[in-house]
């Protein structure tokens, strides 16, 4: 029997009768309602997850696959109650559950929503969880959780690098309640909604809630093990929110020594946010090195770090920019400052520096773009003490001198970010994420690559042409020349522990493979003056190649110690690679010539004179 819509607590009845039954009719609230993109395609919808409450407050995950989004994503609004007939059941498990129910909800073709307009569930959204017991030590991580606590701090923000390359910013908060204090780690979109919070300015007794966070314990090796246990948030699914007005939020401000409407303000202070990767494990073993060439035919957005040289500054004239205070640009509007990020006017801005630079390499040059944080510490002064540097006594603007003087001919380590470019009309710049400038560390990083350099070009040589050894030569024919000198041609294709030797104008070069083997058992057909009978070459370890005196003229018609004279004929077959002419190429190979080369080199050959090695 089918439950109705009007049944009261129905995830209970879920969890206490026909468990197994497999469909499920009931009316709930959507509290959260997010996407899963594929892992694979990023743009890809996986799957729509939420999480359901019903009107005693018992809350439930529920799934709608991938096959199924296009059915029902436009009739879910997160904050709206529904009734839902015909849901699947299934077991809930994994590490990262939204409840603790032990089942979880799947939707089917079948399934069939309709919002419930004249209907609402007042029950609180949120199921706190104390920063006692989870610094305890006592909470199940395999479930996500909410937090909230007052901010009192705020570390500053920074990127890693991912295994694909690409750059994820990174921020830390503290969370503080009942004398408890609980640093939060947030990524990506999140940190824009850190820093938007901070830009607006209301930081006093600030009140932070992290709906749907996952609860992490690291291993901390200092003399002895330690167990540290934070929250971070879970990509689109977690949920933060500044200054909420929920009885929770208000009950927290009430717990503050004094009255509700004036608490006692809490001590703010800011994150320690020393990087645990040295300077020098960064920029020397970490990050990938590039070119600036790699850099511009880059395909995929990634980190790497560069060894580049600054020639000059492309806008010292508008070498900084009006800023909010979350760090993005505003414009004017109605005699006030909007920024679009914030999507508000604003009335407190600063100046940033924004510093585009030209800089060169051994390959190529390129637009370097240097933010705030690079340059105030390369600089050594803010952005205002600089502009303010940059009036005259009458108050005119002026370049200061101090850009040209610390940033031209500087050679530097720079950690830029690499992305596609697509654009020709406009020549592709790269923002700096960071700097190093310590001699030392420079000195290392050219060092080892300099070394790696040396040892790849090395390999390459040595596996590269005899012309790499001698350059004079590579020009000689090998055979078919008078200027090839004749030795005892000792093991003539066999195996020999001596070293072979191409002797090229005088010269011997060693050779270390015999390439006379290819030819041994080649067959060479010179026409009817051998009565059509193939002459076939086959090693023979014991003949030799009898000198000849330097003084003696080999006749064409005469036979000289058995040795057949050689008759071109026009008629003559072309003569594979036994009898070709080789030049030495640049990989050591032998090229093949025409035929009608080769039998005018053999006869020229045959009337040349010999002189003994």
């Amino acid at each position: 029997m089918a439950l109705t819509v009007d049944n009261r607590n129905m995830f209970s009845n879920i969890d206490e009768i026909n468990s197994d039954r497999a469909t499920w009719n009931f009316q709930a609230k959507v509290i959260r309602l997010w996407q899963v993109n594929d892992f694979n395609r990023v743009n890809v919808p996986f799957s729509i997850e939420m999480v359901l409450m019903d009107s005693d407050g018992a809350k439930i995950h529920a799934t709608i696959k991938k096959t199924l989004i296009y059915k029902f994503k436009h009739e879910l609004i997160e904050g709206k109650v529904y009734s839902f007939e015909n849901l699947g059941v299934a077991a809930n498990t994994g590490a990262y559950r939204t409840t603790h129910h032990p089942y979880k909800l799947n939707f089917q073709f079948g399934s069939l929503v309709q919002r419930l307009s004249n209907c609402d569930i007042l029950k609180s959204p949120f199921t706190f969880v104390p920063i006692a017991d989870i610094l305890g030590g006592c909470y199940d991580t395999d479930f996500l959780l909410d937090v909230i606590g007052f901010l009192t701090e705020i570390g500053q923000e920074r990127g890693i690098t991912n295994q694909n390359g690409s750059t994820t910013k990174l921020n830390v908060i503290a969370l503080e309640a009942d004398g408890h204090k609980l640093q939060c780690t947030l990524f990506g979109p999140y940190v824009d909604e850190l820093n938007t919070f901070v830009g607006a300015g209301d930081l006093t007794n600030a009140v932070v809630i992290v709906q749907l966070a996952k609860a992490k314990i690291f291993q901390v090796i200092d003399w002895e093990i330690v167990d540290k246990i934070h929250i971070q948030n879970c990509m689109n699914c977690s949920v933060l929110i500044f200054n909420p007005t929920c009885d929770e939020s208000v009950a927290l401000r009430a717990s503050l020594n004094g009255s509700d409407e004036n608490p006692s303000p809490l001590t703010f202070t800011q994150v320690s946010t020393e990087s645990s990767v040295q300077p020098l494990d960064e920029f020397l073993h970490i990050t990938p090195r590039i070119t600036l060439q790699g850099l511009k035919d880059a395909t995929t957005e990634s980190s790497h770090v560069v060894a580049a040289t600054v020639k000059r500054t492309l806008n010292p004239n508008s070498y900084w920019y009006t800023s909010c205070l979350c760090g993005k640009a505003v414009v004017p509007d109605s005699k006030m400052w909007y920024c679009e990020k914030c999507n508000r006017h604003v009335s407190k801005v600063v100046p940033r520096f924004c510093v585009k630079v030209r800089v060169m390499d051994d390959t190529d040059s390129a637009i370097f773009v240097i933010f705030d944080k690079e340059a105030s510490s390369i600089f050594n002064m803010s952005c205002a003490d600089m502009v303010r540097n940059g009036e005259n006594d009458v108050g005119e603007r002026i370049v200061p001198p101090e850009i040209d003087e610390t940033l031209i001919d500087q050679t530097w380590l720079f950690k830029v970010e690499a992305k596609p470019f697509q654009n020709p009309r406009f020549e592709q710049s790269f923002c700096v994420r960071k700097i190093c400038t310590d001699e030392g560390i420079i000195k290392q990083f050219k060092d080892k690559w300099d070394n790696e350099d040396a040892v790849y070009l090395k390999n390459t040589n040595e596996g590269g042409s005899l012309s790499t050894l001698l350059e004079k030569g590579k020009d000689d024919y090998v055979v078919g020349s008078s200027n090839v000198l004749s030795e005892e041609f000792e093991n003539f294709s066999g195996d020999s522990d001596k070293s072979k030797g191409l002797i090229v104008e005088r010269s011997t070069v060693d050779v270390s493979q015999d390439l006379m083997i290819k030819f041994s058992s080649a067959v060479v057909n010179l026409g009817d003056d051998f009565d059509n009978t193939p002459l076939c070459i086959k090693p023979n370890t014991s003949s030799k190649v009898k000198h000849i005196s330097s003084a003696a003229v080999v006749n064409p018609n005469t036979v000289v110690d058995g040795v057949k004279p050689i008759q071109p004929d026009d008629n003559a077959k072309p003569i594979n690679s036994v009898g070709s002419v080789n030049r030495i190429n640049s990989a050591g190979a032998a090229k093949s010539q025409q035929s009608a080369a080769v039998i005018d080199d053999l006869s020229q050959t045959a009337s040349a004179s010999v002189r003994p090695s």
